[in-house]
């Protein structure tokens, strides 16, 4: 669920171009044909009191964050 929901605002974002992981891991795997790459950029990890979540993805050239 929260994937999901940092995927949609993670794509919806000025200047993101897509969300992607590390290409050598993503080709290797998506050749063994292991979850789609959206699904390995996005981590989150859950406390008892927070969450953290980690978004690897590609910008536009040139954009400024």
């Amino acid at each position: 669920m929260i994937t999901s929901i940092v995927r949609k605002v993670a794509s919806e974002t000025e200047g993101v171009s897509r969300i992607s992981g590390s290409s050598l891991v993503d080709n290797i795997a998506e050749l063994m044909g292991s979850k789609r790459i959206q699904d390995r950029a996005i981590s989150v990890q859950m406390g008892k009191s927070s969450v953290a979540v980690e978004v690897s993805v590609n910008l536009y050239f040139g954009f400024k964050l």
